[in-house]
């Protein structure tokens, strides 16, 4: 995704369930493992197996949608910032660019 602040917003489908919108970029969804990538989304991860495989992505998606969603709750308006810049990775895996 491209640099910017984006408005986050609920969503829903009947195939997928809840997700949450990015403006009019993206989705944060949790990642099932039989998905294909998609890199309009953002997946969050609870952590990761020696191999670099996240673990804990419904975990953390739930966890996320919890916080948000009491946040909406109270008409709150929530935005998020995206910004180039390197990130230190523990895992030699994580460095390895990923064409799914």
């Amino acid at each position: 995704m491209e640099e910017g602040v984006y408005e986050l917003e609920a969503i829903h489908s009947e195939v997928k369930g809840w997700g949450i919108g990015i403006g009019k970029k993206g989705k944060i969804s949790s990642y099932l493992g039989e998905d294909k990538l998609e890199s309009s989304y953002i997946y969050p991860v609870t952590s990761y197996r020696a191999d670099g495989t996240p673990l804990f992505t419904k975990l953390a998606f739930l966890k996320l949608m919890e916080r948000l969603g009491a946040e909406w709750s109270r008409g709150e308006v929530i935005e998020l910032q995206i910004v180039s810049e390197r990130v230190p990775y523990l895992l030699e895996s994580c460095l390895e660019q990923s064409y799914c």
